[in-house]
């Protein structure tokens, strides 16, 4: 019965060692898509800009704009 409790520290040890190999795996995965949605993010940022400023080069808001062309 003593020899149960005596495996129990190498099992606990090895099971401690798994769980910790899963969180480190799960923060770099949760580091990957936040990484990701900040890459997306910038995207989308740089499509509005584009459309905002296509916009205001067609507009009468900019001086300089479509009316004064030649």
């Amino acid at each position: 019965m003593w020899s149960v409790f005596a495996a129990m520290p190498t099992e606990l040890f090895k099971f401690q060692t798994v769980l910790e190999s899963l969180f480190v795996l799960s923060g770099k995965i949760v580091d990957l898509f936040t990484l990701r949605a900040l890459q997306f993010d910038e995207v989308i940022l740089r499509h509005k800009l584009a459309v905002l400023l296509s916009l205001l080069v067609n507009s009468k808001l900019f001086v300089g704009g479509a009316e004064n062309r030649i």
